[in-house]
């Protein structure tokens, strides 16, 4: 055999051929990576199809085992919304399915070439001639080259589809919750303390027979004390023989119920979110302001954080969802209210109505679905929300720079709205005697007539005053006399009915104290509770006829609750009861 004829068989090193395979191998195990997620991708396509789902079976199943009526047309809703939400999963699914498919093919089609240049490298066509060796290395770096390239885009196309399809899972539809049991009635809501200053939000109570002796320090009628691990401004709610309370630091938002009867501590939860978002809150108002909210089937709690959490009275989480971080200037406040099957939020934000971001919701309160939720051309308040029944239905009525607005309850419609406040809205609305009553320091105290449609500012507004407005407590009235409270400790009695609506019946000014608490009204002895703790209970009327001052000997935020003969006060350390020993 000749020098020539050897030097045209013999192989090339195989070194460039073994670094296109290794370029190979993780080009194919990405392959198999897609392949895999399609796999499991079609896997869910029957699982997500309303016809085939075990998820919906068992929710028809549910409804068909419901023997009350009012319990099953509230399953509907929920039933028709996972349905809608299996078939958007669904329909997503495919389209995923299609793509991925795509990109699947794609990459075999890169594998493939790389796979044949990798091969092809090293092996020399058969020559009259040996190639000068220059020319020989400078193909092989021509190929590799190429190999490279060709797996960097196929790279880059599987990142693409791993990303597409692993981002793109459908949430799983739940199944485990039973119906809600009918809502309460309205002598049951009448004999709680079920949201901020009582079912109504009027701090209005039935009762007749509340203590109005007591002594901190003595421990004379003080049932029970129990220490709180965290700070927090909200009120304690009640309903039966549980309290329930919110405390939070900045990263830690904490649901507490009591025992009514004992003061021990029955459960503890933190509210689970998906992002701790960092606010910035004064210390005054602090991460747990606003009040929780009950109706006897579930409890309601949310943070400055933006955290809304739903528990049933035993503690077992409902749902969670995440409305933060919320634009607050002092930190949000506003307490939550619960009306018939909903849960409703006031989520007012920013500096003033140009920037666009206060907003009023309503929630499932089984599921936390949204239900409504409509945009308010509002800044942000601290006040909260009530529901008034009036002659026309049953109106939701939210105060903030500038608009008083009213809004049907069960679907947030618009009803009338009316321009009477200044900036800082904090004190809350009430309803009494058939009108709403308003106000804050800078503005006026309206009344207004809930009837109305549109803009009503010039045609519904019954009557109005300027004289010791409140910049925090939340007003008080019968329907006949109506009662503002200054942070400064000025009372200032105003008549409601009759030629004389509108005028000052009677002025007080407590000197040494300072209010920040919403007072409550029981019978005829009202509860005036002051930030260092003194509640100062006066009899109600035009005159002003003190009874008695009794003590805590501790700073309080937090508007005092009642109910069953007991009254509840959280201070800044501690949750107390006050009976009758």
């Amino acid at each position: 055999m000749t020098q020539a004829s050897v030097l045209r068989t013999a192989p090339s090193s195989n070194r460039p051929r073994q670094a296109g395979l290794w370029v190979c191998a993780p080009m194919a195990a990405l392959v198999l990576l897609t392949a895999g997620l399609l796999w499991q991708n079609r896997t869910q396509l029957d699982r997500h199809w309303p016809a085939s789902s075990s998820a919906m079976a068992e929710l028809k199943k549910q409804l068909a085992a419901t023997k009350d009526p009012q319990a099953a047309e509230a399953m509907i809703p929920h039933i028709r919304q996972a349905d809608l939400d299996l078939r958007q999963q669904y329909f997503s699914l495919r389209q995923q399915q299609l793509w991925g498919g795509y990109l699947l093919l794609a990459e075999l089609a890169v594998l493939a070439t790389l796979l044949h240049q990798s091969l092809a490298i090293g092996i020399a066509p058969a020559k009259p001639a040996q190639e000068p060796e220059p020319t020989r290395r400078l193909k092989s770096a021509l190929v590799l080259r190429n190999v490279l390239g060709l797996a960097t885009c196929g790279l880059l196309a599987v990142a693409v589809a791993a990303n597409f399809l692993s981002t793109q899972r459908a949430a799983p539809i739940e199944t485990a919750k039973a119906p809600l049991a009918a809502a309460p009635s309205a002598a049951e809501l009448a004999a709680n303390w079920s949201r901020f200053r009582g079912p109504d939000g009027s701090g209005i109570s039935p009762l007749t027979d509340l203590p109005d002796d007591w002594d901190g320090a003595t421990g004379k009628n003080i049932l029970w004390k129990t220490p709180l691990e965290l700070e927090g401004a909200s009120s304690p709610v009640i309903w039966g023989k549980k309290v329930f309370l919110t405390a939070a630091s900045k990263s830690s938002p904490q649901a507490y119920c009591f025992d009514a009867d004992s003061g021990k501590l029955l459960w503890q939860q933190e509210v689970p979110t998906s992002q701790r978002q960092a606010v910035e809150v004064m210390e005054d108002t602090g991460f747990a302001a606003p009040t929780p909210a009950t109706d006897g089937r579930v409890v309601a709690t949310i943070f400055a954080t933006g955290d809304l959490g739903c528990y049933d009275l035993d503690g077992h989480l409902l749902w969670t969802r995440s409305l933060g971080p919320l634009d607050s200037t002092y930190g949000y406040a506003s307490s939550l209210t619960i009306y018939k099957d909903l849960l409703i939020v006031l989520l007012d934000e920013g500096a003033g109505p140009e920037d666009n971001k206060s907003r009023i919701a309503a929630f499932n309160l089984l599921t936390g679905l949204p239900v409504w939720e409509t945009k308010r051309p509002v800044g942000g308040s601290w006040a909260s929300p009530i529901i008034a029944a009036t002659p026309t239905g049953d109106q939701c009525i939210t105060v903030a720079t500038p608009w008083v607005i009213s809004y049907a309850a069960q679907t947030g419609k618009e009803l009338w709205r009316a321009e009477l406040l200044s900036p800082d809205v904090a004190p809350s609305p009430i309803y009494a005697g058939g009108l709403v009553y308003v106000v804050n320091a800078g503005s006026k105290l309206a009344a207004i007539k809930p009837d109305g449609q549109g803009d009503v500012t010039r045609t519904h507004v019954a009557w109005s005053a300027e004289d010791g407005l409140p910049d925090v407590v939340s007003p008080i009235s019968d329907g006949k006399l109506l009662l503002l409270t200054t942070s400064g400790g000025r009372l200032t009695y105003y008549r409601c009915t009759g030629p004389d609506a509108g005028k000052v019946a009677a002025e007080k000014q407590l000197d040494d104290l300072v209010f920040r608490p919403s007072p409550v009204l029981a019978g005829d002895k009202l509860y005036l509770l002051a930030k260092d703790g003194t509640m100062v209970i006066v009899r109600w009327g035009e005159g002003f006829e003190e009874i008695r001052r009794c003590n805590l000997n501790e700073s309080c935020k937090a508007s005092p609750a009642v109910a069953s003969g007991r009254i509840f006060i959280r201070t800044e350390k501690n949750l107390w009861c006050i009976g009758t020993k």
